[in-house]
């Protein structure tokens, strides 16, 4: 089911919906296609769906039932368990109108094997203006890693490396970090030429996971962590909030603030800012460092596994 505003991947394959008490319950299915070419290129060599594209499965279901189904605010997205190449998986969600164009909805992504994968709880609508956050101020720091160094502390490749440049870097403590957004980037395939200006909102869940890549930067340069060859991945999401949208041409600076760091795992919060003004506000980010092999779960099949090979 191509969307025709901007968009990572197609994420959803098939839809149903059911009037229910002023709202609606959603059922979208969806199927983890390795050869998406975001996917390709999240974690080279093993297929996961990102946690973010979570996003634009919730989105795109709710985008014939929702009147703007732009998602606005994350309420609060858990990661439960991977979502591997081939991995079927349906949405389960009940929507419920808020007044002034907003609709909340709550969900569940469950795997094929009956395994939770994720919960969230958001709302869609237009961006909410309503609040500036403060940039938090930059002290004593340094220019960020040249670029071939971030292609080492980030396993992504093009077009999902989301992080173009640091220029201020406090090892432990914060950084500032820029991503550019153009029109040429695969995400706007499908917006035809004349689409309307919103139509080339860059999607929440790119924005989501450039700000995730800049503070996973953070997080691995810190001293600590120097040793940890793990996989930087995404699992919560709290208080999320576009409050402008971010465009082709504009210039995206995240300022990152790392709350705490344990074994294996950091918290992140900050904001994200267009030529000085807030577009987007993220109050707490959570990130796990995994082994490469720990990254898929033993059980899942990768595409084109038979029953027999998976047991």
């Amino acid at each position: 089911m191509p969307s025709a505003t901007a968009a990572p991947l197609d994420a959803v394959r098939s839809v149903r919906t059911h009037p229910a008490d002023g709202g609606a319950l959603l059922r979208a299915e969806q199927r983890v296609d390795a050869d998406q070419l975001y996917l390709r290129a999240h974690f080279p060599g093993e297929a996961v769906y990102p946690g973010v594209f979570l996003l634009d499965t919730l989105q795109q279901a709710a985008a014939g039932t929702v009147p703007d189904a732009r998602i606005a605010r994350v309420i609060s997205l858990r990661c439960l368990a991977p979502l591997a190449g081939g991995a079927e998986f349906v949405l389960e969600a009940t929507t419920r109108p808020m007044g002034g164009g907003c609709t909340e909805v709550t969900g569940s992504y469950l795997r094929a094997d009956g395994v939770c994968a994720a919960r969230i709880r958001a709302e869609l609508g237009p961006p909410l203006p309503e609040a500036d956050p403060v940039r938090p101020p930059r002290t004593a720091g340094t220019a960020g890693p040249e670029p071939a160094r971030l292609r080492e502390l980030l396993p992504h490749g093009w077009p999902m490396l989301l992080v173009d440049q640091v220029i201020h870097l406090e090892p432990g403590k914060r950084l500032t970090a820029l991503k550019a957004v153009t029109a040429a980037e695969p995400c706007y395939r499908n917006v035809p030429r004349a689409a309307a200006a919103e139509e080339y909102d860059y999607p929440f869940s790119l924005l989501l996971e450039s700000f995730g890549q800049s503070a996973a930067v953070l997080w691995r340069t810190a001293a600590r962590e120097q040793e940890d060859t793990g996989i930087p991945m995404f699992v919560a999401a709290r208080d999320a909030r576009q409050y402008f949208p971010v465009r082709p041409g504009d210039v995206v600076t995240h300022e990152v603030v790392l709350e705490h760091v344990s074994t294996g795992s950091a918290l992140a919060h900050g904001t994200s800012h267009v030529s000085g003004r807030a577009v987007a506000g993220w109050r707490s980010l959570m990130a796990v460092s995994r082994p490469p092999r720990q990254v898929l779960p033993a059980a899942a099949a990768r595409p084109g596994q038979s029953q027999e090979e998976r047991s």
